[in-house]
């Protein structure tokens, strides 16, 4: 089984870094680091990642237009929003327009990787 292709998009270098290290953790091939929307959809469409971790609020184009437009230029791409708020009409919303799942930035280490490797085993 080859690795997961994984698409990390986010304003924080820190949270990009700290999610590139996760991945490789759990096996996957990290093949994109986006800082914007704008840039999320240029690398979605070059590398066609088994999944997009994808951040909320980022400057340019944010987390909700991205995940629209990506789900419109590839209905079957999974998608997981990130963000650091707890709240739940975000999250249904996130779930409405078509992520596959809603994580906070917050939840412990454990937990976050065991919700991820769950996200990569359905994809």
């Amino acid at each position: 089984m080859s690795k997961a292709k994984v698409l990390i998009v986010d304003d924080a270098p820190t949270i990009r870094t700290l999610m590139s290290t996760l991945m490789d953790a759990l096996g996957c091939d990290v093949v994109g680091q986006a800082q914007n929307g704008v840039e999320a959809e240029e690398m979605y469409l070059k590398h066609r990642p088994d999944l997009t971790l994808l951040d909320i609020e980022m400057p340019e184009k944010n987390g909700f237009e991205t995940l629209r437009s990506l789900k419109k230029m590839d209905p079957t791409a999974n998608i997981v929003m990130l963000t650091g708020h707890d709240d739940t009409a975000v999250a249904e919303s996130c779930m409405s327009n078509g992520a596959r799942d809603f994580l906070q930035k917050g939840l412990s280490p454990h937990l976050f990787k065991q919700r991820l490797n769950k996200t990569l085993e359905a994809c």
